[in-house]
């Protein structure tokens, strides 16, 4: 039995069965017989209330929730047709009717439920984590895209907040693309295999789409973890094109957030980190002209340095960016947010996450 929660990767919808009604009696014309019936409470997350607390400039007897049933949120909303600022946010509340904790992760739809491109949405939790027989609130607002009012001022939507279950095993979920095998990021094998894709994780596609895009890995923990240092083991790859352009390639930069939680109300946002110490094994990195396979000078954990060439065949220490907390913070979750460098991809071998004894937290 590990500490952490299962890996949950799905991008599909869950569309729950309606809520409903907890019961009712009825009397006859000629018998005083009265009765009853229920229908159980829903099991699991589900929304228990919407309410319209916010808004600008919005036509409100066309905007509202039509339907909420599970997880999922029927509405319309129409703005104004002549001012850009225009939004309306809605509160959603949920409720855990489980024995079981979630986590949020994000509002999924598919685009044929989803009539007007040109409004869109954000999301703020009010608190990541919704615990057993507990409550949660999310707000979502509705408003035009870039600001700017469109030929249609109405929409039509139906929308998913996704939850992640709480398990007895590893999760990591990814923002983002995700390509080859994420499960090898926590599976305790540090040396490089550029030859097999099962032994890395990376956001690589066949098309542009993604190249240079945000890469997030949300770690979420079963029990609160104390966090000292996180240490990214990267995958780095050839690319013959005269420009370099769609290979994987080091971060142009890396933010690691924790989750920050108030135990008393539930509430809880995620922190960025600052003042991280980062230390490399490598050095000198640079691509071979001609192929575009990466050569540097890698320190293993000896101390011993050696010119390494990037190639298939290679199978030992990969390059790797620790990044050393000012201050160990305990916490429920983490986030890595890996930005790639314009027009590349990012790849990693191995993700640790260590405690204040140099112990890996993050393990299958």
């Amino acid at each position: 039995m590990t500490r952490l929660t299962k890996i949950i990767l799905a991008l599909t919808l869950s569309f729950s069965c309606a809520f409903c009604c907890i019961g009712y009696a009825t009397v006859t014309d000629n018998l005083d017989i009265t009765g009853t019936a229920e229908v159980p409470l829903q099991e699991g997350v589900f929304i228990i209330r919407t309410d319209l607390v916010d808004s600008l400039d919005i036509n409100e007897s066309n905007t509202s929730v039509n339907r909420a049933f599970g997880t999922t949120m029927d509405s319309t909303v129409e703005l104004s047709d002549n001012n850009g600022s225009s939004y309306a946010t809605f509160k959603v509340t949920f409720f855990n009717n489980s024995s079981e904790s979630y986590f949020f992760d994000k509002v999924e739809y598919l685009t044929e439920v989803y009539d007007n491109e040109d409004i869109v949405f954000e999301v703020d939790p009010k608190g990541y984590f919704i615990d057993a027989r507990k409550y949660q609130t999310i707000y979502i607002t509705f408003k035009y895209d870039g600001g700017k009012t469109a030929a249609k001022s109405i929409l039509n939507s139906s929308l998913n907040f996704s939850f992640i279950q709480h398990t007895a095993t590893t999760a990591a979920v990814i923002e983002g693309n995700s390509a080859d095998n994420l499960n090898s990021i926590y599976d305790g094998r540090t040396n490089y295999d550029g030859g097999n894709t099962q032994n890395r994780w990376t956001n690589w596609t066949s098309t542009t789409a993604g190249r240079g895009e945000i890469a997030t890995i949300n770690i979420i923990f079963e029990e609160a973890a104390t966090i000292d240092t996180v240490k990214l083991f990267h995958f780095i790859d050839a690319n013959q094109n005269a420009n370099r352009y769609g290979s994987c390639d080091f971060p142009s930069s890396v933010k690691i957030y924790y989750y920050a939680e108030d135990t008393e109300t539930g509430s809880g946002e995620y922190v960025e980190l600052t003042g991280l110490t980062l230390t490399k094994n490598y050095s000198n990195e640079k691509r071979r002209s001609g192929d575009g396979v990466y050569q540097m000078t890698i320190t293993d954990d000896s101390g011993k340095s050696s010119s390494v060439t990037f190639t298939h065949n290679y199978k030992s220490t990969p390059p790797i960016s620790s990044y050393e907390l000012a201050n160990a913070v305990t916490t429920r979750g983490i986030r890595v947010e890996i930005d790639p460098k314009d027009n590349f991809f990012v790849g990693l071998m191995e993700l640790q996450v260590l405690d204040e004894n140099g112990d890996n937290v993050l393990t299958n």
